[in-house]
């Protein structure tokens, strides 16, 4: 038997530890809700925009010179971008995981499930800049650094999703391109 003065603590314990396992309880997405934010995009079936076309062209030139294959747009590796170009816009991790999945389950979950190889080129610009001069700035920092380089110039990769989402009211731009070696 309990004594008088410990049951008042070992109540407030139990009804603490039944709080915190009902929070967490309705915290939890239901079962069937699958992950966290899967692919939830906005405006994902837009068409690119005019500089993420000629971003898409500056790579391509890029790998040509190097006697590389093209890379065609990808519907699913560009709505992973977006995805990711719009969280980090929105103030959203600057790493390529995401606080609840890595980086390439992000890219599955939007779609790009393929057994492929994947890479992903992250940017972001602070600036007042005509957007095609904010393209060439982006993508010659990831020729000078060697880890970006090399996934613009991988010979596997077929695909690629870019995007480029600018912060409302702010002179600050996100750009993210997704790379696979599948075609989809």
């Amino acid at each position: 038997m309990t004594s008088p003065r410990r049951a008042p603590a070992l109540l407030l314990s139990a009804l603490t530890v039944a709080a915190l396992a009902a929070a967490m309880f309705f915290a939890l997405p239901p079962a069937s809700a699958g992950p966290a934010p899967t692919c939830q995009v906005e405006d994902a079936d837009a068409p690119l925009e005019r500089v993420e076309r000629d971003m898409i062209e500056a790579i391509n030139v890029y790998r040509r010179e190097r006697g590389l294959p093209d890379v065609a747009a990808s519907p699913a590796l560009r709505r992973a971008a977006l995805w990711k170009s719009q969280e980090r816009a929105r103030g959203g991790p600057e790493t390529h995981d995401d606080p609840f999945r890595r980086w390439d389950e992000r890219l599955n979950d939007c779609g790009y499930d393929m057994p492929a190889e994947k890479g992903e080129n992250l940017a972001a610009f602070q600036g007042e800049l005509p957007s095609d001069q904010e393209a060439v700035l982006i993508l010659e920092a990831w020729k000078r650094s060697p880890a970006h380089d090399q996934v613009l110039a991988d010979p596997a990769y077929r695909v690629v999703g870019v995007a480029r989402v600018r912060v409302p009211g702010a002179a600050r731009t996100f750009w993210t391109a997704d790379f696979g070696s599948v075609a989809d």
